[in-house]
């Protein structure tokens, strides 16, 4: 939004219906997350295009996406404390907001625009 992107929130009452042309973010560290899963197969079905990041390659979400982001992370099943020694999927979800940061501030420099540019959209009703 910062970015002059028009961008919405899956389950916000001001969010409109998706459509072909649309994109669809979406994280599930299974990759088989009822919620997220429907609303991939939704979006789909209207033609919009599916980005997903996930653990999981060869999950039901990675087959609707149109492109997949593996994180390297343990899922919130996994205990084994191999992956990571947080709890649960913690380290999934650190990664997820990491890799929103970054693609942020990636689509920021190829913008063009400067700190000055953005903050006129920055919240303001904190």
């Amino acid at each position: 939004m910062h970015l002059g992107i028009t961008t919405h929130v899956v389950g916000e009452t001001t969010t409109p219906a998706i459509r072909a042309g649309d994109v669809l973010l979406l994280a599930s560290g299974s990759g088989t997350t009822p919620t997220v899963v429907r609303a991939a197969e939704t979006a789909v079905r209207t033609g919009a295009t599916i980005v997903a990041v996930t653990t999981a390659a060869g999950s039901p979400l990675t087959g609707l996406a149109t492109a997949t982001v593996l994180l390297p992370a343990a899922t919130k099943t996994d205990r084994s404390g191999t992956s990571s020694a947080q709890y649960a999927g913690s380290l999934f979800e650190q990664g997820v907001v990491l890799l929103g940061d970054a693609l942020f501030h990636t689509l920021w420099q190829r913008s063009g625009r400067t700190a000055d540019d953005l903050w006129p959209t920055h919240a303001n009703l904190e």
